[in-house]
């Protein structure tokens, strides 16, 4: 049985992203301890390549078009600028949450994107 729902983003394609950081233990900086998992080095390095791999552009991305900061709740956020923001606009993007973990040795971040493309009809059998 389908459900329906009256969230327009749950019947939407959504485009899905995520990588993972190896950290290298001589690899420090103030912002890491002290601002969370968003200032991070290699969190910032596992959110960029999560975004990319969502957003699945057809040329080289350049990673000052996509900038990951600190929402008002202090949350991870995403500011795409440049052509990364032209291609997400092409394809529909009118959303996106982003998730960063760091844990140990490892930075880990997942990229969801919602679109206004709406999910394909498929048929009863």
């Amino acid at each position: 049985m389908r459900h329906t729902t009256n969230r327009p983003w749950a019947k939407s394609v959504i485009r899905v992203g995520t990588d993972t950081v190896t950290i290298r233990a001589a690899a420090t900086d103030a912002n890491a301890t002290n601002g969370g998992n968003v200032h991070h080095p290699a969190a910032q390095q596992a959110a960029k390549a999560a975004v990319v791999l969502a957003l699945a552009p057809d040329f080289d991305v350049e990673t000052n078009d996509i900038e990951i900061y600190a929402d008002e709740d202090g949350g991870p956020d995403v500011r795409l600028t440049g052509a990364v923001e032209a291609h997400a606009d092409s394809v529909g993007v009118v959303d996106w949450s982003l998730n960063l973990t760091v844990d140990g040795d490892s930075a880990s971040a997942v990229f969801v994107a919602v679109t206004n493309e709406p999910l394909p009809t498929i048929p009863r059998p």
